[in-house]
């Protein structure tokens, strides 16, 4: 197969994901407390600049451009199922936070701390599995310029999954402390 067709399979994997968060954007419950907005910028631009990074097509800056992975079969198959398994696996921890989930960091009425699914294996694992996807995307086109995405687009999850944290450390002060000591934040068993 060639590049093209594993970029189109990737493109693919993200519009099923973002078709998926703009279906069940409105089926959430009310929020009772969010973020400041201002707070919100930063992992926003992180995100546009990872994903301009990945997709740009044409970039003047060539260093940018340089092959970091050759760009052959194996680098495809194992980028799209990266790719692939990221997605499924940012759906599944969607799906299983329900109606508690929101784009912004918020706590809402009836705020439920979630620990089962995806949820028992990482704290945030809607941010692994895009960090995934993100890491397959690089892979698929091998440019140092993906690999920056990922690395810019892990800074900015960081900023907010922090923001999280202290958020359900406030809502749950029994519980997430004991969450936070079994269950790794990003990376099983690592980070």
């Amino acid at each position: 197969m060639d590049t093209y067709n594993y970029l189109l399979f990737i493109h693919i994997c993200w519009y099923i994901i973002g078709l998926y968060w703009l279906v069940n954007a409105w089926n959430t419950k009310q929020t009772v407390r969010k973020q400041n907005p201002a707070l919100r910028w930063a992992y926003v631009l992180a995100l546009v600049i990872s994903f301009e990074l990945l997709y740009s097509p044409s970039q003047s800056i060539a260093w940018l451009r340089i092959q970091i992975l050759p760009q052959n079969d194996i680098s495809g198959i194992i980028g799209c199922s990266m790719c692939a398994l990221g997605i499924l696996f940012a759906i599944w921890a969607r799906y299983t936070l329900g109606q508690n989930w929101s784009g912004n960091v918020t706590l809402k009425a009836g705020h439920e701390l979630i620990r089962s699914g995806p949820y028992s294996i990482v704290r945030h694992p809607i941010y692994t599995g895009a960090l995934l996807a993100i890491l397959g995307s690089a892979c698929v086109t091998g440019e140092l310029k993906g690999f920056i995405a990922v690395l810019v687009c892990f800074l900015g999850f960081l900023h907010k999954l922090r923001m999280e944290e202290d958020f359900m450390m406030a809502e749950f002060p029994d519980q997430y402390p004991d969450y936070r000591m079994k269950v790794k934040m990003l990376i099983p068993f690592i980070f």
